[in-house]
């Protein structure tokens, strides 16, 4: 590395870089060094990390699928008149999508606030979806989900889902019963073009309602994701 660094070969100080990331066990000044730099850049992409504003590719409820967009908000404040499903739809799925064509997304963190009393949401699972348009806009694409409408955080914590390999949620997270706010931050996932979000009701109530969701994430271009890897 001294000698790339001397010679000023750009190439070559990358090279000899990614070497030393790929063998952190070496007992090398730089690796300690590399990690913390590491660990620091991690951080503040967490930090600063910018809101997401995403599209509606599919959402079943009954009314107006466009009309859920309305709980993506940049505050948890929302629009101050809470998104509510349809009467007898205790679960929600709501498919979002990255609008630009060269751009792929990765989360950083999720946060969602729903109204106190018995129609809030309780819980939300998250799914990063690589299947293509044609599947996921088709009538049964929704229905491989299903087995998770019912799921708490026994479910979650059993770790039974990782003998699934087709379908593995990214997260489950329950909302808080006291603030009425769920919030988690992503250490990473694979980047990706679709994200589905499931909404689980309250067992006493016919309906689900969302004040608001915030996403914060990251929009890459593949040849940035191919670098990274």
């Amino acid at each position: 590395l001294g000698f790339a660094l001397t010679t000023g070969d750009l190439n070559n100080i990358l090279d000899c870089l990614q070497i030393l990331m790929d063998n952190v066990a070496l007992e090398l000044p730089l690796t300690s060094l590399m990690n913390k730099m590491n660990e620091i850049e991690a951080s503040k992409c967490k930090k600063h990390a910018p809101t997401l504003n995403l599209s509606i590719v599919k959402c079943d409820n009954d009314e107006d699928d466009k009309s859920v967009l309305t709980i993506f908000t940049n505050d948890l404040h929302g629009s101050g008149v809470p998104f509510k499903s349809v009467k007898d739809k205790n679960v929600l799925n709501v498919i979002v999508k990255e609008e630009m064509e060269d751009r792929l997304i990765t989360l950083v963190r999720f946060q969602m606030k729903v109204p106190a009393g018995d129609t809030g949401a309780r819980a939300v699972l998250i799914f990063s979806l690589d299947n293509e348009i044609s599947e996921i806009e088709s009538k049964e694409f929704l229905e491989k989900f299903s087995k998770f409408d019912t799921w708490t955080n026994e479910e979650w914590e059993s770790g039974k889902i990782k003998n699934d390999e087709e379908i593995v949620p990214l997260t489950y997270l329950e909302v808080d019963k006291d603030s009425k706010e769920a919030d988690m931050n992503f250490t990473t996932h694979k980047p990706t073009k679709y994200l589905l979000f499931k909404f689980l009701g309250q067992d006493s109530s016919e309906n689900i309602s969302i004040t608001c969701v915030k996403l914060r994430g990251y929009r890459m271009t593949p040849q940035l994701i191919e670098i990274r890897n």
